[in-house]
């Protein structure tokens, strides 16, 4: 297959009898080229595209970003070329520690991570220790704008877990089914100001 790539680097998959070479040769880095359905003469460059991934699926993962706006927009660009060299289901989940590290989220108490990762597209994540460094309340209300599914199954608020416990990932397509379950380490009862995490039991000291 071949994939066109215009003045903005942005990708088209094409067939070639889409186009017609009227100047150099599909050897050359670029050359000028005729898209007869649109009537004009554009010049670009083409690159034999990959289905090397063809059927997979991608879990990316990560953990302790704590702010790192490189890193967000990385993994956002890893997923897209993973997406673009054919897998089927590509995943975005983070294992916690975001809310807390870089002053672009600490002066927002957390806020400004949930928005970062909304923009990247995450589709899951669960919490670290520091997610509670600004409380319980602040970390909720944060949570609330999230565009991704959150899980915990080892923090309790009255006997019930604080988030829900696990998520289902299903392509309705292929039948795939991922399970996620999401555990909070029991040491930020510990490493938190207690203060802060009043009302609240982690599964460690709860017997449940």
């Amino acid at each position: 297959r071949w994939v066109l790539v215009d003045e903005n680097d942005e990708e088209r998959e094409i067939s070639e009898d889409d186009f017609e070479i009227v100047d150099g040769d599909v050897t050359d880095a670029s050359f000028s080229f005729i898209m007869p359905d649109h009537d004009v003469k554009l010049r670009g460059d083409f690159r034999e595209g990959t289905d090397e991934y063809e059927g997979k699926t991608v879990i990316l993962h990560s953990n302790d970003v704590h702010g790192a706006i490189m890193g967000y927009s990385y993994i956002a660009a890893l997923r897209d070329e993973f997406k673009s060299k054919g897998a089927e289901d590509v995943l975005l989940v983070d294992a916690g520690d975001f809310s807390q590290g870089d002053p672009n989220v600490s002066l927002s108490k957390g806020a400004n991570a949930v928005t970062m990762m909304n923009a990247a597209g995450y589709d899951l994540a669960t919490l670290g220790n520091h997610e509670f460094d600004f409380g319980y309340e602040q970390l909720m209300n944060n949570l609330d704008d999230a565009a991704f599914k959150i899980i915990c199954a080892d923090v309790f608020e009255n006997g019930e877990t604080i988030l829900d416990p696990y998520w289902m990932y299903e392509n309705d397509e292929t039948g795939l089914k991922i399970g996620f379950f999401g555990m909070e380490t029991p040491e930020t009862q510990t490493k938190v100001n207690p203060g802060l995490i009043q009302g609240i039991q982690f599964v460690s000291n709860t017997g449940v």
